[in-house]
């Protein structure tokens, strides 16, 4: 396999301090839909839930080119964590985080291994995940009733101008008839 270098330093990155305690699958089976994918490398908690995904590309390929492939896996499964691995140099690896809706953001290394460190099932859930929700909720809710008041204004507008048709057509009915 082309990429066997890349899977070994991977997983001798995995083997530090972070990630201890963290299982490591190789060319795990992900499911897409009515399709099948495989990721290089799959990082799971003891219950097997995902935490991060791993796509190997030799060095010259785009990113541009790989992210889809990457975005798809952590899209499938929710893993909140995913590399772009360029090669061995950990420095020409893009690190990412899944924030969930197809939104994903670029972190970098030091970020992404905070994180694993203090992972759990349920990180996502944690109080500000929670207020963001909540603002976002009341956000949409303002939203609509925003929406809601122009569409009064709208058909209070279109009935003034009916109305205003009608008076003139009076007017001009009695002015040249009256």
């Amino acid at each position: 396999m082309k990429n066997d270098h890349i899977h070994k330093v991977l997983e001798t990155y995995f083997a530090t301090l972070p990630f201890k305690g963290k299982d490591i699958q190789v060319e795990q089976l992900i499911q897409l839909g009515t399709l099948q994918g495989v990721a290089d490398i799959v990082l799971q908690d003891s219950d097997d839930n995902y935490i991060a995904i791993v796509v190997c590309h030799q060095p010259w390929v785009t990113k541009g080119f790989a992210m889809p492939e990457l975005k798809s896996y952590l899209s499938a499964t929710d893993a909140q964590f995913g590399i772009l691995a360029f090669g061995i140099d950990p420095e020409r690896w893009i690190f990412c985080e899944n924030q969930r809706n197809n939104y994903f953001v670029e972190i970098s290394r030091d970020i992404f291994e905070s994180r694993i460190s203090k992972w759990h099932p349920h990180a996502r859930d944690s109080a500000p995940i929670r207020a963001l929700e909540n603002t976002i909720q009341t956000l949409r809710k303002k939203i609509h009733r925003e929406q809601r008041r122009i569409r009064n204004w709208r058909q209070l507008a279109i009935a003034l101008g009916i109305a205003l048709i009608l008076v003139c057509g009076v007017f001009f009915y009695h002015t040249l008839y009256g």
